[in-house]
């Protein structure tokens, strides 16, 4: 053999052998990426979503259900794609990107009708006062009579109406429940009545006035500083109002030694709702931030989810509405493009593993149009998606109103990290088919009733002029 083809040969065999080396030591991708590496691979993703993919590159053009109208009056049968997705379920969580649309309203409304008609779904919690519709209901009250409040979030419209309508028409036994220790007006009074109904010696009513006084401070405020209660007033009011309701949390528990019912209970988990609502007005003031929700405040959240699901209303299948923040799987690895954690509450991941088991997690996302920026009031306008987005990616399908079941899917696009507005401004990044089991898309969004437009309490019946 010449010199020259024995080297040749040597460097082939070489090659070879080094290639079966590094097969051998190679590791299998981690499907489930460290928290610390998401940013890293958003760096990776931008630089590929400079050009947009079409849908039906990764798969999930086929899987697409196709919404014709978002609005009472239409045919419900359209809505039969999630009767084998909610099928073996109790439990669905119905996220939106942010409150005071129109559309978000009309199509939850829409949803919430074929499940409590279609799969036997009697029960909506709304993001709102938990002890306002809980002290309706204990009353003996239809609990339908949303208090118009723009400070707890109340996102009032036609929409809104048409559905509460729905909900007290003879027969159909749609009851409604709130889960967050927002208060309402009324509430400081409804509640003084169940505490003296139950005979208790406790006196809440001036503490939840100054409660409601620094809620409406915090919930309307667009800055820290634009606050009217102070740091001072904030420790040292703050201190005495928890004191308070201690107390009456430790008369409670007393009480329930002799009567365990859903009366005292449901005060049991006002009360802690009371304390919590405090510990976040404390801890906003002493971190000067805006919207920081404490851990408390997400903690009493979700225990008042699982009391409402697996006690108030144990054999009953429950709807939960909220922000898509609320519900996200694995919110621990969504982050902020600073880099840090997201900070919005996430009830999610504090809920039983029962109730996680037996759920359906909706995500709802738009590209366009504007909403009612609450508590603050004003319209806002959705900033444009990125290059790439998930808002851009799931308008790609080129339908105005569409769904996505996550569930099922494998290698598309939404197994990798994307950017979505959160808010309809705040940029996230996080892996959609890790959050969600489903997707809403709606191309655009316009905003519901202002606060000044808001329903009356005393009725519902009364359209909101738009």
């Amino acid at each position: 053999m010449n010199k020259p083809l024995f080297l040749y040969l040597l460097v082939v065999m070489l090659m070879v052998l080094s290639a079966c080396i590094g097969e051998d030591e190679a590791e299998e991708p981690d499907s489930e990426a460290p928290e610390s590496e998401v940013l890293e691979a958003v760096d990776h993703a931008e630089e590929e979503n400079e050009e947009s993919v079409p849908v039906s590159s990764y798969n999930a053009d086929e899987q697409v259900e196709v919404i014709d109208s978002l609005f009472f009056g239409s045919d419900q049968r359209e809505f039969s794609f999630l009767d084998d997705l909610v099928s073996d379920k109790s439990v669905v969580f119905l996220g939106e990107q942010m409150e005071g649309t129109r559309e978000y309203t009309a199509l939850f409304s829409r949803v919430i009708r074929h499940l409590h008609e279609e799969h036997g779904f009697d029960v909506v919690l709304f993001p709102y006062s938990y002890g306002d519709l809980q002290t309706q209901q204990l009353q003996g009250e239809h609990p339908h009579l949303f208090a118009a409040d723009p400070t707890i979030n109340f996102w009032p419209g036609e929409e809104m109406v048409t559905l509460l309508e729905y909900m007290e028409e003879e027969g159909n036994e749609l009851q409604a429940g709130g889960f967050t220790p927002l208060m309402s007006e009324r509430e400081p009074e409804s509640v003084q009545q169940l505490i003296d109904k139950n005979e208790l010696e406790i006196e809440l009513e001036e503490a939840d006035d100054t409660l409601r006084a620094w809620q409406t401070s915090w919930r309307e405020a667009t800055t820290a500083e634009s606050r009217t209660i102070t740091h001072e007033t904030a420790v040292e009011e703050g201190d005495d109002l928890k004191r308070i309701y201690k107390d009456a949390a430790a008369a409670v528990a007393e009480a329930r030694e002799e009567d365990d019912g859903e009366e005292l209970a449901s005060l049991d988990r006002l009360l802690d709702g009371r304390l919590a609502l405090v510990d976040t007005l404390q801890s906003e003031h002493e971190t000067k931030e805006n919207s920081r929700y404490s851990d408390a405040w997400d903690e009493v959240m979700a225990a008042n989810i699982e009391w409402l699901v697996e006690e108030v209303y144990e054999d009953e299948k429950v709807i939960v509405w909220g922000d898509n923040r609320m519900f996200r799987k694995r919110s621990n690895s969504a982050v902020e493009e600073s880099g840090d954690p997201d900070w919005f509450s996430n009830i999610w991941l504090q809920l039983d593993d029962a109730i996680q088991a037996e759920s359906y997690v909706i995500g709802t996302y738009t590209q366009a149009g504007e909403y009612n920026a609450l508590p603050q009031g004003g319209i806002a306008g959705v900033e444009e998606p990125l290059s790439g987005s998930l808002e851009s990616r799931l308008g790609e399908n080129g339908y105005s109103h569409s769904f996505l079941d996550l569930s099922e899917l494998e290698d598309t696009i939404y197994h990798e990290v994307l950017t979505a507005h959160e808010r309809g401004s705040e940029p996230l990044h996080f892996v959609p088919a890790e959050q969600y089991d489903g997707l809403f898309f709606i191309d655009e969004v316009r905003p519901a009733a202002s606060a000044s437009e808001a329903l009356a309490p005393a009725s519902i019946g009364r359209a909101v002029s738009q």
